[in-house]
């Protein structure tokens, strides 16, 4: 019988990442389907990261822009200070499970001004409106209103069109997928340059647990389960009514991959997207679209958030993330 005590995090990791771990264990879990105590914990997480760190140099310009059903969204505009004028640019989707996390709880933790400095490039972060008070295609939807915004509006913002990206993590990553998919079908022009998912949740159909993975989720299959039901209903996630209500949403359900932009992916061994980010790789490939793939063992999700970023293997994953970054 096989052993489940081969997956373990990375000892580098747990040394640095114990105690802030052992804290959040300590604190009440949200329940299946609650969304409060999830967006509340992970806001205050993203926005301790922030507290002391040095000013970064970077300038910070909102913009607010019309949705295709006439909502006004916030996009932030993040920039080095020494930012090349007409240079590449990236929009970023952040994390939050479809149901939590903010653009401005991300820049508030300091990790867009590090990918901005890091990489030279432009960012420009996406405040979509979150499930389940928005739903279905709609997250997608806002942020690709916003990609159309920053092609058509490239000279203006001082940005090459022919050099943009898509750019998430977790939630985001699926979201920036969706985006790849809807710029591909609606013909955007000059097209995608590359996108850059970062453990994208792309499966609804992932609800099942793996009970190697389950000691060390982060981000829970009650908290998968949750994050789904929001964006497409409960009782919804992970069954056949799911490929009527959705074209964008669920990149995992998408049949044709083709005609996509380069890709680039990564993903730790003991986070519970492993699998359904590995097919997707593997569908892309098939597809004949390029896909650098990274699969980091000892790495659960969203390691950054729990000092992941201070050890050999997380310095490692960054410069791969800023390499890709910087070959759009």
């Amino acid at each position: 019988m096989a052993s489940f005590h081969s997956f373990k995090f990375d000892p580098e990791f747990l040394q640095v990442a114990g105690p802030m771990l052992a804290i959040a264990a300590q604190r009440p879990q949200p329940k299946v389907h609650e969304i409060e105590l999830r967006r509340t914990n992970l806001d205050t997480l993203l926005r301790g990261l922030g507290v002391g760190q040095p000013e970064q140099h970077v300038t910070k310009t909102t913009h607010t822009i019309k949705t295709r059903d006439g909502a006004s969204i916030i996009v932030y505009e993040i920039a080095p200070k020494q930012r090349q004028e007409n240079g590449a640019a990236v929009l970023h989707a952040h994390g939050g499970g479809m149901l939590g996390g903010s653009a401005d709880a991300f820049i508030a933790s300091g990790s867009i001004a590090h990918y901005a400095l890091a990489s030279g490039l432009t960012i420009f972060s996406v405040e979509y409106r979150l499930a389940p008070e928005h739903t279905l295609d709609g997250l997608v939807n806002d942020c690709y209103d916003a990609l159309e915004w920053l092609s058509s509006n490239a000279t203006s913002l001082g940005v090459d069109n022919k050099r943009i990206g898509v750019f998430g993590e977790s939630a985001g990553g699926g979201i920036a997928a969706g985006v790849a998919l809807q710029a591909r079908d609606r013909g955007l022009s000059p097209p995608l340059r590359k996108q850059v998912l970062i453990y994208p949740m792309l499966d609804d159909r992932n609800l099942t647990p793996d009970e190697r993975l389950v000691p060390t989720a982060i981000w829970t299959y009650e908290s998968n389960i949750t994050g789904w039901s929001a964006l497409l209903g409960k009782d919804v996630a992970g069954t056949d009514k799911v490929d009527e209500l959705v074209k964008y949403a669920v990149p995992a359900r998408v049949h044709d991959l083709s005609r996509l932009p380069d890709t680039y992916i990564d993903v730790g061994q003991l986070d519970i997207f492993i699998e359904e980010d590995l097919e997707y790789a593997r569908r892309l490939h098939k597809a004949g679209v390029q896909v650098d793939l990274n699969v980091y063992k000892g790495l659960p999700h969203a390691w950054e958030l729990f000092g992941g970023q201070n050890i050999s293997v997380g310095q490692k994953v960054l410069a791969e993330r800023i390499s890709a970054l910087q070959s759009i």
